[in-house]
């Protein structure tokens, strides 16, 4: 039994042992130690099924498995020696099947969370150009949302910060987003990298967080407090 998140309910719970292929194959692994010799040894790869408790579906594991490299050290009083660890080993998940995403909260419009659950699904499978793509869609869509003029996004996000719809900060990482979007998507900039991708996934789901989802809370809150005054 292990805990995680499903990705297919978004429940954070257990999951029960299905399948388990403990060898599905091998792979020679070299460690090059600065000074010394190499040392080879076999990282082997493991197959996992797990079936979630709440809604009983299965997600795949790849699991990647490198045992720990040990050489023989002389100790005080010790003629066989003693063992050190040259490298500890590591146990890496190296593909899921399929992979969770971020669930983007109701408050959101229909387009902006569309093009924002595209960009958290194309950063998932490592499509990190794709999701830079899907970035900028997500905010030209909160512009339009927000009645936002101006013949292109640079314009569109300019009237929302100075009619004061969006804070100087959040103009400035929206800047970022419609700057990332167009390296992902023409071929003679540089490619979006994975910690580019996650930062401006971080921004988007932060800008989104202000726009829509407090002020929802919030409201959400007021009419809680109102109905019990009117219940007392």
């Amino acid at each position: 039994m292990l805990t995680f998140l499903c990705p297919h309910c978004g429940a954070g719970t257990q999951n029960n042992l299905l399948w388990h292929n403990p060898q599905a194959y091998q792979e020679p692994f070299v460690l090059k130690v600065e000074g010394q010799r190499e040392y080879r040894t076999n990282a082997v790869f493991q197959q996992f099924v797990y079936q979630c408790v709440v809604c009983t579906k299965a997600t795949y594991f790849l699991r990647k498995n490198v045992p720990p490299i040990k050489q023989a050290s002389s100790g005080p009083g010790n003629g066989m020696g003693i063992p050190s660890y040259v490298f500890r080993g590591h146990v890496a998940v190296v593909h899921q099947h399929p992979v969770p995403t971020v669930h983007v909260h109701p408050a959101v419009p229909e387009a902006v969370a569309g093009a924002t659950d595209e960009a958290e699904k194309c950063y998932s499978i490592g499509a990190y150009n794709a999701c830079a793509v899907m970035l900028r869609r997500a905010v030209d869509s909160l512009c339009q949302d927000r009645k936002a003029e101006g013949n292109d996004l640079y314009n569109r996000l300019k009237y929302l910060k100075d009619n004061q719809l969006i804070t100087p900060d959040l103009w400035e990482w929206c800047e970022e987003l419609r700057i990332l979007g167009k390296s992902g998507a023409h071929p003679e900039w540089q490619d979006a990298t994975r910690e580019e991708a996650e930062y401006a996934l971080r921004f988007l789901r932060e800008i989104l967080r202000y726009i829509y989802v407090n002020p929802h809370e919030r409201g959400q809150r007021r009419l809680k407090e109102n109905k019990a005054l009117k219940d007392e």
